[in-house]
């Protein structure tokens, strides 16, 4: 697919300002739900904080408000713990609010690959206990994501939501070849943040690198030379040395030894896509019409220095979402040409993606071109380089005011209008 250039887009915008109707050529085809319309959703959290957490008129009068904005979906965090916690009370809660709203829910069933799942509650309600990864400083936290334990807890706790939830709850549907088929999240961010040092994941590392290298015909010679290190034997390669994977970003970028780093994300990333994929396949002998998503917080070769960080410390590479069907991204501003490039990337790899924007801020927009930048910029950048639109505010606290902040309403009100709009005048 050819790269769209800016300049394209600006253009694409003065045409819509203009009043002229934009061809057909330049836009992804969009994902429908089973209303026909095209994919809009909104991050939401009803059961973290107030008024949603205690007061089931105020998310009533939110989620019609929402839906009367345009969005007919609810991205949502629907994890095992609190699933155990209140035995299902609050999930049931809003399935059941947001079925009333005329709004459907795309559950993340974890965290960033497994911050849930080796919990102890996990463990009582399945006995199966989850073993945790190691941090640097061998701290346990999260899961093991290699172990058999995750991936039969992951598996379990999906099916469990699935009997629940398919038929008489509100989980999204997207028409998939004209049929409409549910929708779930294995995880959201998914990732592996800030762990992956145990001693067998690093034994397991060494050996691929060992096999690869040998299998090339090269040495520890060679990979020293591509690496700019002296690591004397292969079984010596030690993700924890700071100056080879400068993790924590002391070094200054000059000096930072970023192919070993580069290997080590991409190893991590793929032992992530490889139990979610295990997951997936297992949940599909089951339940064939299954779509499953992935989340993360960044866009990839997004330039954010927190974006950076993340992206090594959590291996949030596009590998790690092999997966999915579809992949939510949460923005981070304005587009640069290479984060374009990226989601045209996993458009092309067969994904679909749903790119999320943060209505509350202007990306260094004036008060009088907001107009422009909410009823044009924002909606055809989305369709230029998306199959969906999403609006969020991780902080639980404050995303309630989706449904009654005037300004952050209207912003989401304008961009999900002219969104629809421009299906709608393509005929598509």
């Amino acid at each position: 697919m050819q790269r769209i250039p800016r300049m394209l887009i600006v253009l694409s915008m003065l045409l819509l300002v203009a009043g002229h109707v934009a061809a057909l050529e330049g836009y992804q085809e969009p994902l429908r739900v089973q209303s026909g319309e095209a994919l809009i959703g909104i991050y939401f959290n009803g059961y973290k904080a107030s008024p949603w957490k205690s007061d089931d008129a105020k998310v009533g009068e939110d989620l019609a408000r929402i839906r009367a904005m345009g969005a007919n979906a609810l991205f949502a965090v629907h994890g095992p713990v609190e699933a155990i916690s209140d035995d299902w009370e609050a999930f049931d809660r809003e399935h059941a609010l947001a079925k009333a709203a005329g709004l459907s829910i795309l559950p993340g069933l974890e965290i960033q690959a497994g911050t849930e799942l080796s919990n102890e509650k996990v463990a009582q309600k399945y006995s199966i206990a989850v073993p945790k990864a190691e941090n640097r400083n061998q701290e346990k936290q999260n899961s093991l994501v290699t172990s058999d334990e995750f991936r039969d807890a992951l598996t379990r706790y999906a099916t469990d939501y699935l009997d629940r939830y398919l038929e008489k709850g509100a989980i999204l549907r997207l028409l998939d070849g004209g049929k409409p088929k549910p929708v779930i999240a294995l995880s959201f961010e998914t990732g592996w943040l800030g762990v992956s040092f145990d001693k067998e994941t690093t034994t397991r590392f060494w050996k691929k690198i060992y096999q690869h290298y040998m299998a090339s015909g090269w040495n520890i010679g060679t990979l020293n030379f591509n690496w700019g290190t002296r690591i004397p034997d292969f079984a010596e390669i030690n993700p924890k040395d700071p100056l080879i994977f400068d993790y924590d970003f002391i070094l200054p970028d000059d000096k930072r030894l970023w192919r070993p780093m580069s290997e080590h994300a991409m190893f991590r990333a793929d032992l992530v896509n490889e139990a979610l994929t295990v997951v997936r396949d297992r949940l599909l002998e089951k339940y064939p019409d299954l779509l499953f998503a992935a989340e993360i917080p960044y866009p990839f070769e997004c330039p954010a220095r927190k974006a950076i960080v993340y992206k090594w410390n959590a291996a949030s590479l596009p590998r790690i979402v092999n997966h999915a069907d579809l992949v939510l991204v949460r923005t981070a501003g304005d587009l640069t040409g290479a984060e374009q490039n990226a989601l045209l990337d996993l458009i092309e790899s067969g994904r679909q993606v749903v790119l999320c924007h943060s209505v509350a801020k202007d990306f260094g927009f004036g008060r009088k071109l907001r107009p422009i930048f909410y009823e044009h910029f924002v909606p055809t950048l989305t369709a230029q380089f998306s199959n969906g639109l999403g609006f969020y505010s991780w902080n639980e606290v404050l995303s309630h005011n989706f449904g009654r902040d005037p300004e952050l309403v209207g912003k989401a009100e304008s961009i999900a209008k002219a969104y629809g709009q421009i299906y709608s005048a393509t005929g598509n």
